[in-house]
């Protein structure tokens, strides 16, 4: 008993540290929304621990863990308690076409972060054309990463297995302006042929290095083998075959999909909030209207059949 109190403690402490700072505070608060239809599924998962027993403990270890081949790991707090951290204190709008806005102002920052966020992901598209999609953001004609290099600012598209992220940090000063770029490439991308070509070589390239980290590739090989016949298995990147076939047109539709989809905006840092929600409403208030989400119960999921694979290579810890 004991020892679960210590492993509570240790999982409280590990969620505390990583809402330390506000904009991530309201990141977990706006990706909630954007997969839940409400702001609480971190702290309903922070609950659940206090619930847990030794015999949910027990039924986990004879499902998941392989006996034989254990790997021990052991994290010591600096101190048994865990403080309670402040609330965010964020502002929510939403749009007229029910995109939710998350502001929270904070002088003390020295920058401003934006998180688009967009409930769409690479399972639904071809293999690597979510990947090549994130690689021609923001080029050619839409100037936005050539503005943001010569300001000094960062932002990138990232599309992931389920959901995309677009994420901008820029000083004050030239937020407003990146941000109406950020629309202009989301929504009127200026996707040139000789960029995608440029990307489709270097995504190409680094797929084929893959091979030369054989970790890496025990790892892949392990996740194919895990999520067999589900787009999980397939790696974000793609393989030769598919990235190879990829066409601008290819990446066109991966745009229009990101344009449809569901969408939360998050805002931190130095900023005039009355400003940004001016700005969203006129620039994010008339895209296409978000389909209606009714707020889903959060409860666990069931736990998926065990099975095992054995790789050509020696792996330290799967």
């Amino acid at each position: 008993r004991a020892a679960i109190r210590r492993a509570k403690k240790q999982k409280l402490a590990e969620d505390a540290q990583l809402s330390q700072a506000l904009p991530d505070r309201l990141d977990r608060i706006a990706q909630s929304h954007l997969a839940t239809g409400g702001p609480g599924f971190y702290a309903y998962y922070a609950r659940q621990f206090d619930a847990i027993t030794a015999a949910d403990l027990r039924r986990v270890l004879d499902h998941y863990i392989q006996k034989g081949r254990p790997i021990t790991t052991r994290l010591t707090p600096p101190n048994s308690g865990v403080e309670p951290m402040p609330q965010a204190d964020y502002k929510q709008t939403t749009l007229n076409n029910g995109v939710n806005v998350f502001v929270q102002p904070n002088a003390d920052d020295p920058a401003v972060r934006v998180v688009f966020r967009l409930l769409h992901g690479s399972v639904s598209e071809a293999p690597g054309a979510g990947a090549l999609a994130s690689q021609v953001f923001g080029l050619g004609n839409n100037r936005l990463q050539q503005r943001a290099q010569s300001v000094g600012a960062r932002v990138g598209l990232s599309v992931g297995y389920d959901e995309s992220v677009i994420e901008l940090t820029s000083s004050p000063e030239d937020i407003h302006e990146l941000i109406r770029h950020v629309h202009d490439a989301l929504y009127d991308p200026a996707i040139g042929s000789d960029d995608v070509a440029v990307e489709q070589r270097l995504l190409l390239d680094r797929i084929r290095k893959r091979r030369d980290h054989w970790a890496h590739d025990a790892f892949a090989q392990v996740r194919a083998d895990f999520f067999k016949g589900h787009p999980y298995a397939i790696p974000l990147e793609g393989d030769e075959t598919s990235v190879s076939a990829l066409t601008p047109a290819a990446i066109r539709s991966v745009y229009r999909s990101l344009q449809q989809a569901p969408l939360v905006i998050s805002v931190s840092g130095d900023c005039d909030a009355k400003r940004v929600h001016h700005q969203m409403h006129t620039l994010f208030g008339s895209v296409a209207k978000q389909p209606p989400r009714p707020s889903r119960t959060i409860a666990p999921k069931v736990m998926q059949n065990s099975h095992s694979k054995t790789l050509k290579q020696p792996v330290a810890a799967v």
